[in-house]
């Protein structure tokens, strides 16, 4: 995230678009992954050769279960707004604004609350809602709904690094393992070297 402060959406939307991208998908898949770990650890089975092949099963479901959740509940959205459409109910542009924040929030919650992914339900969900949602909303809806993701994604980024800021500096007023870190940062420039 730290470094798609230094791009300017406008004027490289590509690389923006990868970078955001590749953070949300990094993000999702430690989450899955540690999920799926727990799980099998809280089972107490005990491992054995096959244990990383049914892991490694688990994961994969779950993040193509959770992929098809946001993207059903996204083309369900869209056929809601296209019905509405064609038999001629009209909606303020607040409220069908405020249909797709909340199909969104729907998204996240209920994929979290059945177990699934909610980063990877939810991205899947506004990648195909901007694709199909989107030309169902009238014009007005259209450019106040990017606006609105505008003004959602600055909050919420500035939050974040403000969040951050203070938790870091009340972390290190705590007892700090420097050979922890250090071993981390030692593991983590291997790993991206390899």
């Amino acid at each position: 995230v730290a470094a798609l402060t230094f791009i300017n959406e406008q004027s490289d939307n590509k690389l923006f678009n990868i970078l955001f991208g590749e953070g949300v998908v990094n993000d999702a898949v430690c989450i899955v992954l540690y999920n799926v770990v727990l799980k099998m650890l809280a089972s107490g089975e005990p491992m054995t050769f096959s244990t990383p092949f049914i892991m490694f099963n688990n994961f994969v479901g779950l993040i193509i279960i959770s992929m098809l959740f946001g993207a059903v509940s996204a083309i369900a959205c869209s056929i809601f707004f296209k019905k509405l459409k064609e038999s001629n109910v009209l909606l303020s542009r607040v409220q069908e604004i405020s249909i797709v924040i909340i199909m969104g929030f729907l998204v996240y919650t209920l994929s979290e609350k059945i177990n699934l992914s909610p980063i990877l339900a939810l991205q899947t969900n506004g990648i195909c809602m901007a694709q199909y949602t989107y030309y169902n909303l009238s014009f007005q809806s259209r450019e106040e709904s990017s606006l609105m993701t505008k003004l959602f994604t600055h909050v919420a980024e500035g939050f974040m690094f403000v969040y951050l800021g203070l938790t870091s500096v009340t972390y290190l007023a705590e007892t700090v393992s420097w050979s922890f870190i250090v071993w981390q940062i030692v593991i983590l420039m291997f790993c991206r070297y390899v």
